[in-house]
């Protein structure tokens, strides 16, 4: 099955499984693990599984910014 130009093929760092994320996914994935490691200064082993998990339960922003759960 032909992968879609929007989509990547990326492996998760908790189970090493490669799954399919959209560009916009990875670009917000990847600008929150710069700012885990950069600005708060988080292992860059734990910055990219926070930036996964919160990418997977959709707390991340169009930016990568953090989206607080709202009751």
């Amino acid at each position: 099955m032909p992968v879609p130009s929007d989509a990547l093929n990326v492996t998760t760092p908790d189970t090493g499984k490669r799954k399919k994320m959209s560009r916009e996914a990875a670009r917000r994935v990847s600008a929150k693990i710069g700012h885990l490691i950069g600005t708060e200064k988080k292992p860059r082993d734990q910055a990219i599984a926070m930036a996964y998990s919160m990418e997977e339960s959709g707390r991340l922003g169009e930016r990568g910014g953090y989206k607080p759960k709202r009751d």
